[in-house]
Order: structure tokens, then sequence, then C-alpha cells
């Protein structure tokens, strides 16, 4: 779209175009586009108040319809971006998984987490369990360790599971506070423990805690595991769903995990 303009001192008609991806007389730039889904979607500011931030700093009288419109081209745009963090997740060798609650319009929806230290994917979904991980489309392909929370609709899948050590912290601490059972509260602080000997020997360069200490920590771990079972040698086990038996085939011995929660890479 052409534009002109009389210049006073030479008498010269100048005429240009338009920068590209300019196509209206009015038009807001991409800057001024990002910047509105930045504060929408990123800062979570409501969209009236969007409109009325850009107005009082950038001048731009806009309209929530405009601003809804940018937020599906960004969108749009970020697709392809979408699908490379998904092939990048299936081929880590370590993923986070969580899911927690949010409401779109009023209704019971859910934000599915699948992250790595440096890959991040968020799909909400109408449902929360096996539905959703489906079409999501990670869980149903991903063949390294995940790390969860224990929600029974990751166990259907065959990969290595292991569970968050918040959660087990939080387990620890509910059996030594509400359960009064004093091996809650001495495993909690072995985690504890434990973790901080991995992490003083990996800022020493080690790829795990030395073979003696190790020996011994693992010592401590089952022997408060003892007490634990033995506190509860009268209550009958419950029998192992399907599910459980794979994860634990899949998992492995209570050793073996001890012997990851050790090692300081």
């Amino acid at each position: 779209m052409p534009t002109s303009n009389l210049l006073p001192y030479c008498q010269h008609v100048t005429q240009a175009s338009f920068p590209a991806g300019v196509d209206a007389a009015v038009q807001y730039g991409p800057q001024v586009q990002a910047l509105a889904v930045y504060l929408s979607h990123f800062q979570l500011v409501p969209l009236q108040r969007t409109c009325e931030a850009l107005a009082d700093l950038c001048g731009c009288q806009l309209s929530e319809g405009t601003l809804v419109r940018w937020i599906a081209q960004a969108a749009k745009t970020l697709e392809s971006s979408i699908e490379r963090i998904k092939t990048l997740l299936l081929a880590s060798p370590l993923q986070h998984a969580d899911e927690t609650g949010m409401r779109v319009k009023g209704i019971l929806h859910w934000m599915h987490l699948n992250a790595t230290p440096w890959l991040t994917l968020y799909s909400w979904h109408r449902k929360r369990g096996h539905q959703a991980l489906e079409q999501i489309g990670i869980w149903p392909h991903y063949q390294g360790r995940s790390m969860h929370d224990r929600w029974s609709s990751y166990d259907r899948y065959l990969c290595t599971h292991s569970l968050c050590g918040a959660h087990l912290l939080r387990d620890c601490l509910y059996v030594a506070e509400q359960e009064k059972q004093p091996w809650g509260q001495a495993m909690f602080d072995l985690l504890l423990a434990m973790k901080q000997a991995a992490d003083r020997w990996r800022l020493q360069g080690a790829s795990a805690v030395p073979t003696p200490e190790r020996e011994q920590w693992l010592a401590q771990y089952f022997a408060i595991l003892a007490a634990g079972f033995a506190t509860h040698a009268a209550q009958a086990l419950p029998r192992k769903s399907a599910a459980q038996t794979t994860r634990t085939q899949k998992t492995g011995s209570l050793q073996e995990s001890a012997r990851c929660a050790l090692k300081a890479s």
C-alpha cells in the first residue's frame, strides 16, 4: 500500500510502500503485539486490563477482540515450536510430569506438565487421566524415566517410573505427625541427608557417592524400612493390581531405587 508526501523545501513528491507486514493504514507492529500476548499469557493479566495497560503505556486503543486475535496468531506461530519440544521430550532420558486443576469459563479443566531442566510443555485438557495423556501424546511414546507423584493414570505406561522426592518427604511427615510413627521422621531425615551427601560429592566432580559411604547410607535406609514394616506387620498387605506389578518390574527393587537416590550425577 503506497504512501506519498510533498516535501515543503524541494517541492518533490516522495512515494514509498509500507513495510512488510503492514497492510492497513492504522496498524500496530509486532512489538506491540508481542507485548500484548506477553502480558496476557505470561503475566496472566486479564484481557481488559491488558488493553488498559497498553493504552496507558503505549497509547494503543485496543479492543479485547483484537487482543484475542493476536493471541490466536501467536498460538499458530508456535505450533512448530511445540512439536519440536515434544520431539525433544520424547528423546530425553528423564522427564518430570504433573497436573493441576484450572478453570476454563468456570468449568474444571486440567493443566498437564511434561518437563526437563531445559524443556517445558504445558497442555490443557478437560480430563485429568488416561484420555488426556493419550491425546497430549507424550506418555504413550515415552521410553525414558518419568518422575511423578504416583497419579494412577501414569502407572499404565511402560516407561521406567520414579517417585518425586518432595512427595516422599511429605508422606514421611504424614506418617510421623499424623500416624505418630517414629520411623517416618527417621526416614525423612535420612532422605534429606542422602541428598546432601550426593550434592557434596557432585560439587567435587564425582559421578556417584563412593561405595563405602553409599553402603552405610543404604544400611540405615533398610534399617528404617525394617522398622516401618515391623510397625505394620499385623496388617494385611493389599493385593497388587496389574499396573502396580508392571511398575514394580520396571522400577526394580527398593535397593536399586535407594542406590539411584545416592548417585551424584
